[in-house]
């Protein structure tokens, strides 16, 4: 008997193996009688994984494949679409342009490719149209995570298998590396950067570790069981400034003025933000709590004047040390 997926069950298809039945799909539908012999001439594998392609179409696809012996190849003997290609909607090409878009922050990581291909080989729809507007769709050129996929295989490893990882660490602001012991919990992609957040048996806490600054990575055999509170987010008081967290919660109140305005009303930044409009002064007030004082310390600076934090107290001490070093370099 013949079983039938869910477009879920579809997905676990390896990008090679979706690619081949969809092209095996469209030759078929087309009308173009292809045989085993040219179909793995044409994807340069064997004839038995064709045969093996055909099986799954006819036997989990539910495809009502026969073979034409005068035409020497396959054709369907009624009409038939492939289930997971009839079921991409226009709605869902959208989200997967989107998609693509985002993927774009992630050049330069192993996972990059096979997640383009993916996204490339679902987003084209039906045999009935391919669909171009993909290709007209792009991102402006940004730096590049540049991450070594022998330290990338090494941290999935671990993770899949809950080892606890041993590698050297140099901090942004130190000059010699520090040996870590590690449970890896999870892998935060966030912009141009791409980091290792789990518990530090040095620290006794949870951190985070750039994986361009790890060196010497050993997967070790000792494993940990994984926290119900393991995830990043979970470790968060409501901010929404990346992959940063320190220490507890503080509230933040920063003053915005002139192209700063529009700027800290275009997003979320916070949970519990709160803006408020002095048209008098004309200036907009956020206030929020969040405990990612280093990343918000660079947001605020990133607005230049027109950002002016009052709240709290260590932020603005810290955002008037870089000012007056700013000051001190343009008057060297």
């Amino acid at each position: 008997m013949a079983r039938h997926t869910s477009t879920a069950d579809s997905l676990f298809l390896t990008v090679p193996q979706f690619e081949r039945l969809r092209e095996i799909h469209c030759q078929i539908a087309e009308k173009r009688y292809p045989n085993t012999r040219k179909l793995a001439e044409y994807f340069d594998v064997s004839e038995i994984t064709i045969t093996r392609d055909i099986a799954n179409l006819r036997d989990v696809y539910g495809a009502p494949i026969a073979h034409d012996a005068s035409k020497r190849g396959y054709y369907y003997s009624q009409d038939y679409d492939f289930p997971l290609l009839k079921t991409i909607s226009e709605k869902h090409i959208h989200y997967l342009q989107n998609a693509k878009i985002m993927l774009e922050s992630f050049k330069g990581t192993p996972l990059y490719k096979d997640a383009q291909e993916l996204l490339e080989a679902i987003s084209k729809g039906s045999y009935r149209s391919e669909n171009p507007i993909l290709d007209r769709i792009a991102v402006s050129p940004r730096p590049e995570v540049k991450i070594d996929s022998v330290l990338w295989e090494k941290i999935i490893r671990a993770l899949e298998n809950n080892l606890i990882l041993k590698f050297d660490y140099q901090g942004q602001y130190q000059n010699k590396s520090m040996s870590r012991v590690v449970h890896p919990y999870q892998i935060l992609l966030d912009g141009k950067n791409c980091f290792l957040w789990g518990y530090s048996e040095e620290r006794k806490a949870c951190r985070i570790f750039n994986l361009t600054r790890m060196k010497c990575v050993a997967v070790t055999t000792r494993s940990f069981e994984l926290p119900e509170d393991y995830a990043f987010e979970q470790h968060l008081d409501g901010g929404r400034f990346g992959a940063f967290v320190q220490g507890e919660s503080e509230e933040y109140k920063i003053e915005f003025n002139g192209y700063g305005r529009p700027f800290v009303k275009s997003c979320i930044w916070a949970d519990d933000q709160i803006l408020e409009d002095d048209e008098e002064r004309k200036i907009t007030t956020i206030t929020f709590h969040s405990n990612q004082f280093n990343a918000i310390l660079e947001w605020v600076l990133s607005q230049g004047g027109y950002a002016k934090p009052s709240a709290p107290p260590r932020l603005v001490e810290e955002w008037k040390s870089h000012v007056k070093l700013m000051m001190k370099n343009i008057e060297d």
